[in-house]
């Protein structure tokens, strides 16, 4: 199986769906509603096993309304931990049973190793706060 990178954003975009209330996208929106999920930069290692099997490390991003008061930071807070309501977590859920690939088939595996932020991004003429998460996918080897 190929590593299908925008079968593999898909899916991601869709594991992030299952968090209530965000909005998310699969690809670099040119304008978002927030609080907004969207796949980013995409780093690829080719050739990692004789195989040819292909990792790739996924830059997710996050954006919330920066607001006045502090409360999409405190959000942003919230999804950026660990508990069941995380990003990590919507995203790992999306990695199958074992001996089942990763997203819906997309991948072989899938590991979210860490999150930076909350920093402030702009986006179009709009300021928000925002994370990154970085997400490892394997996959397709030729062999």
């Amino acid at each position: 199986m190929a590593l299908d990178l925008r079968r593999v954003l898909r899916e991601l975009a869709a594991a992030a769906a299952t968090i209530p209330g965000v909005t998310t996208y699969a690809y670099v929106p040119d304008s978002i509603t927030a609080p907004a999920f969207y796949t980013g930069e995409v780093v690829g290692r080719y050739d990692q096993t004789f195989g040819g099997l292909a990792a790739v490390t996924v830059t997710c991003r996050l954006l919330v309304s920066l607001g006045v008061d502090g409360s999409g930071q405190a959000e942003l807070l919230d999804l950026m931990g660990t508990g069941p309501g995380s990003v990590k977590a919507a995203l790992e859920a999306a990695r199958g049973g074992p001996g089942e690939y990763a997203l819906n088939g997309a991948a072989d595996d899938l590991h979210v190793p860490g999150v930076q932020g909350h920093r402030l991004y702009t986006f179009g003429p709009e300021t928000y706060v925002g994370a990154d998460w970085a997400v490892e996918v394997i996959g397709g080897g030729d062999g």
